[in-house]
Order: structure tokens, then C-alpha cells, then sequence
């Protein structure tokens, strides 16, 4: 799935709302609400490298529910899902590559789908931070940038993986062909 949004440069809320109000309809297609929903959201990247941290920063807005199921000792809300989150950085950082670390903890919470928010390497100027891609079938992270790390698919991290990405980094041959 392809959201594609050039009036997002123009920082105009309304336009924001409405990629927002996009992004949500796929994500729902794609992950059905029901009532024992359990979601992992895995914020891919490195943090400290501003075109990379587009993971990171996401899961830092996401409201995390687990520790209230936990608190209430709930199997399931009608209103919203079981959330957790991790940012579980990168090879270079931890020296444990990302798709170890998330099928660990898949095994121990059990989610229904891990989403994977990464940045993606652009071939096209024009939808740098412009487009935001969403698939079913996982994600090799860093491999962009050809930095081929363990891909992460059901097969590798043992559930479903929604791979949200969005181009923040662009090849130098890239931008000069364009």
C-alpha cells in the first residue's frame, strides 16, 4: 500500500489529518480490531541518526496499553488493544541483530502482529518524506542502504509483520539521476 502526500511539505495540518485519517484505514484493513487484539509496534532504527530515528520517534508517541491488561488482569477491551512497544535500536549499537531481539519477545508476549516502523531509502527525490508504504509481508531493514540485516517476516519473528516506512534517505546517485 502506497500513501502518496507531496502537500505534506507544505506543513499544513489539515493535510497532516488527512494522511493521518489514510494511514489509519490501511492500518485497520490490514490489522483488524477485535476484542483480545495484541499488537507489538517496533520502532526500527537508530535514534541518534536523524534520518534513521523515524521508528524510534513513532513508538515514542504510541500509547503503549500492556501494563494496564496487566494492572486490570484483562484478556481483552472492546475499545482498544493490548500495545506494547520496543525500540530495539540497531546491530551496531546492541550487536544483536533486530530480528533476534523481536523474536524473542514475540515468544514471550505472544501478539497477534508485530508493526515495524522503519525509514526507507528513496530512488526518487520527489517522495522523500512524502510517501508512506505499508505491506503484509514484512521488511529487511538496512536493506535501502545496502546494510542487509535478518529480514523480518512471520517466518523469522514468528507472527504476522506490518512494515509502516517512509523514505528519509536517499542514495547520491539517486539524487543525481534526478
Amino acid at each position: 500500500i502506497t500513501i502518496e502526500a507531496k502537500r505534506l511539505l507544505e506543513g499544513n495540518p489539515d493535510v497532516a489529518d488527512q494522511v493521518i485519517q489514510a494511514i489509519a484505514t490501511e492500518l485497520s484493513r490490514l490489522v483488524p480490531f477485535h476484542y483480545y487484539l495484541k499488537v507489538l509496534i517496533a520502532g526500527i532504527g537508530n535514534e541518534k541518526i536523524t534520518p534513521d530515528s523515524l521508528g524510534p520517534q513513532t513508538v515514542s508517541k504510541v500509547r503503549v496499553t500492556r501494563h494496564l491488561f496487566l494492572a486490570y488482569n484483562c484478556d481483552g477491551d472492546p475499545e482498544q488493544a493490548n500495545v506494547a512497544a520496543i525500540n530495539p535500536g540497531v546491530m551496531a549499537q546492541t550487536g544483536v541483530e533486530t530480528a533476534e531481539i523481536l523474536r524473542r519477545l514475540v515468544d514471550f508476549l505472544k501478539p497477534d502482529a508485530l508493526i515495524a516502523v522503519d525509514s526507507l531509502a528513496a530512488r526518487d527525490v520527489n517522495r522523500m518524506n512524502t510517501t508512506v508504504q505499508m505491506t503484509d509481508t514484512g521488511i529487511s531493514p538496512g536493506a535501502g542502504m545496502k546494510n542487509h540485516r535478518a529480514k523480518l517476516t512471520k517466518e523469522t519473528v514468528g507472527c504476522p509483520v506490518i512494515a509502516i516506512g517512509v523514505p528519509t534517505v536517499i542514495h547520491c546517485q539517486a539524487l543525481l539521476n534526478d
